[in-house]
């Protein structure tokens, strides 16, 4: 007789979630003897978020988090001065001079980013934009010392790349180099690697980030641990962004 009242082992497991904060990741129980509810009442699955719950995040922290930005800027752009948009393709820019080799695009000036010097004086630019172009060109270092002589003293230099760890990165066949958060630091003065042209900048932000394409995207940018995680696992992150300043002196 004691066997009838026992409660079955996934109710029990069930009900432990529910008071943890968690969904059951079950069927719903069977109803007491002698109730008539319809079937597909009486097993009716949990909502589809319970799987997410597997990945670690409850419910709070779904709402909590604020969502993975594009590599947004920091620091707001300059109000006044030269702002360059270099490779804009068709991002074209208000308030900024656009510049691209292509014919097929609009642009302000063209020419070939990968034949330094650039036609602008030295020191003139307040921000300099690199949005998704660095990792098309030839010569990186010789760039960064050519981007390094256009900014003025203070002036911004925002570079967007593809996250070298990831499909977005290695798909493009026109990609020429890959990028981690720590690229940077070559020119920056902090690696001791940092040889390659005497050009210094001040690193203000490396920041990795995720796009939200598509559900898989977004289900992706769920993930709890994600800096941990893209040691081990490809698509982690979709891009960097770089926030560098060139120094006062």
């Amino acid at each position: 007789m004691e066997a009838d009242h026992k409660m079955p082992t996934g109710w029990v497991r069930a009900k432990r979630m529910e008071c943890a904060g968690l969904p059951a990741l079950l069927p719903q129980a069977r109803p007491k003897s002698g109730s008539k509810l319809p079937h597909s009442k009486r097993f009716a699955p949990q909502p589809a978020r319970s799987i997410l719950m597997v990945c670690g995040a409850t419910r709070r922290r779904m709402r909590s988090d604020p969502q993975p930005e594009a590599g947004g800027a920091l620091t707001p752009s300059p109000a006044s001065g030269l702002k360059l948009n270099l490779g804009c393709g068709r991002k074209y820019l208000d308030g900024y001079v656009n510049c691209d080799v292509s014919a097929a695009v609009k642009a302000d000036k063209r020419f070939d980013l990968n034949q330094p010097p650039y036609p602008f004086a030295s020191g003139s630019a307040a921000e300099i934009l690199l949005d998704n172009v660095l990792e098309h060109l030839d010569d990186i270092p010789r760039v960064m010392a050519e981007l390094h002589r256009l900014l003025r003293p203070g002036g911004l230099l925002r570079i967007h790349v593809p996250y070298g760890k990831t499909d977005w990165a290695l798909q493009d066949p026109t990609h020429k180099h890959f990028f981690t958060e720590k690229s940077m630091d070559y020119f920056c003065g902090v690696d001791a690697c940092d040889f390659y042209t005497p050009a210094r900048f001040k690193l203000r932000a490396a920041r990795l980030y995720g796009l939200q394409l598509s559900w898989l995207h977004r289900l992706r940018n769920l993930l709890p641990f994600k800096k941990c995680l893209r040691y081990f696992f490809f698509n982690i992150y979709d891009g960097v962004y770089f926030e560098l300043e060139k120094s006062e002196s």
